[in-house]
């Protein structure tokens, strides 16, 4: 990956100024200085914690961009390409962000005895210990432990003093001692960190200790560094500004400059989308548009046929070539999603960036898509090119919608001058259960719409998400 960014600001310098990137060329934007003005908060906190993870950034998680996160972002830009940061830099601090959430599975967590937001690798974590007085967090991947509990002054000062002695490099202790805040941060061994942070709230102290190996330093500074009293940024790309039209831009030069625009290749042209697993019978529910004008189509190699499809609801059903039966099978929510819901969505957006599934979560921002259309619902999850066809949760793990559209923000913004924020689309799981019993294709709802937990709704959306290839 590190080599496409690589070769696309090299070409920059050669293609800036040609006729195929003049000045009336909209992918001029990649290649202008990075202005962090046209961010969103939400989006500048993005790029803060892609820097921190990689040890460029050290100061907090706040999306406000000061000298700090300006510093961070050159010298990534200078180590890595020795150049002033491009807009292009930024699309590709979101890759890195986006690997290390699929890799590690990064989310903002809530403390309920403290209050205290921190941000967490969930991937190869441990069931959550409630202990008297404290509660425990354990990544046994990545060996990173963190412990939050509420006390008094006493045991903030024995658990802060107690701290500095037991450093073995007292010289490179990081020690802040404040009316209402103490923060110790040592090494007490050769191989471990421990940092401790205690914020007074009334006449209790709440505190987070974070303890990790030397070598996860740059996760342990980020999860300090995300610590929040009053919420915190979700983990997933934001949709709808700046940054993602900087990526749709890239995708555009990245496809001409590697030669893999329509006519470049020799071979015939090739898209892709997502589909999720309805029935035992290994059928696959998607999008009519994604499987439209193949010649073609498979998943992890095996060859697909349409069964079912209505161009007027945008669906399509598809079965394997050769018997399959499932054990694992997406079930439909037996009731509508409501306005304002949390949903989780997953697919395989853009996979020439970035590769492999990517699970987001969002809300049901209206129960109408657009122009009013009552067969859809507007969601607020990012959903890119390739995400079509893909299922929409609910918080019991329950399919209420599948996605279809977006928003294109490049043409909007053209018009109105304004980058729309998070505007995107997906038909109501009830159009699709009827499209389903009118083709007499089985499905099952799911009685139970009790809540589970975001880890467990990625682990069942991992089984039952599909890449389909249409060729």
């Amino acid at each position: 990956m590190r080599q496409i960014f690589h070769m696309l600001l090299v070409l920059s310098f050669v293609l800036l100024g040609s006729q195929a990137y003049g000045s009336d060329d909209r992918t001029d934007i990649l290649f202008q200085d990075f202005d962090a003005r046209y961010l969103s908060k939400h989006e500048k906190w993005s790029l803060q914690a892609s820097l921190a993870l990689q040890g460029y950034y050290q100061g907090m998680l706040d999306g406000r961009w000061g000298k700090a996160s300006q510093a961070a972002l050159e010298a990534f830009s200078y180590q890595n390409h020795e150049i002033e940061p491009m807009n292009l830099t930024a699309v590709e601090l979101l890759a890195d962000l986006q690997k290390e959430i699929k890799s590690s599975g990064w989310e903002s967590v809530v403390d309920s005895k403290t209050g205290a937001w921190f941000a967490f690798p969930t991937f190869g974590a441990e069931p959550i210990d409630y202990n008297e007085g404290f509660t425990s967090r354990t990544n046994y991947q990545s060996s990173i432990i963190v412990v939050t509990w509420r006390g008094s002054s006493e045991r903030l000062k024995l658990t802060h003093q107690t701290l500095e002695h037991t450093a073995v490099d007292k010289g490179n202790n990081y020690v802040v001692r404040k009316r209402n805040r103490w923060v110790t941060s040592v090494r007490t061994d050769e191989t471990f960190l421990h940092y401790a942070r205690s914020d007074r709230h009334g006449k209790r102290w709440n505190t987070v200790e974070i303890i990790a190996p030397a070598r996860k330093r740059n996760a342990l500074n980020t999860i300090a560094a995300s610590i929040d009293y009053s919420g915190a940024w979700p983990w997933q790309i934001p949709s709808g500004g700046a940054l993602e039209l900087y990526t749709d831009l890239f995708l555009e030069v990245a496809a001409e400059d590697l030669g893999r625009t329509e006519g470049a290749a020799q071979d015939a042209p090739r898209s892709s989308g997502t589909g999720f697993y309805i029935n035992k019978k290994a059928q696959i529910l998607t999008n009519h548009h994604v499987v439209d004008k193949c010649s073609s189509i498979s998943a992890s190699g095996v060859n697909l046929k349409v069964i079912a499809t209505s161009e007027e609801d945008d669906l399509a059903v598809l079965e394997p070539s050769i018997d399959t039966t499932l054990a694992k099978h997406a079930f439909f929510s037996p009731k509508p999603a409501s306005l304002n819901s949390d949903i989780t969505v997953a697919g395989y957006p853009l996979q020439d960036v970035l590769g492999g599934l990517n699970i987001v979560r969002g809300s049901i921002t209206a129960s109408k898509g657009l122009n009013g259309d009552r067969s859809s619902m507007q969601i607020s999850a990012p959903v890119q090119q390739g995400n079509s066809g893909g299922p929409v949760f609910d918080e019991a793990g329950n399919v209420v919608g599948v996605v279809v559209s977006k928003l294109d923000a490049l043409k909007l913004a053209e018009i109105n001058g304004d980058i729309p924020q998070n505007v995107n689309f997906a038909i109501r799981a009830e159009v699709a259960k009827l499209f389903l019993a009118s083709n007499d294709i089985d499905y099952v709802v799911q009685p139970s719409s009790d809540a589970i937990s975001n880890t467990q709704i990625a682990k069942m959306a991992q089984k039952v998400t599909v890449f389909l290839l249409c060729e």
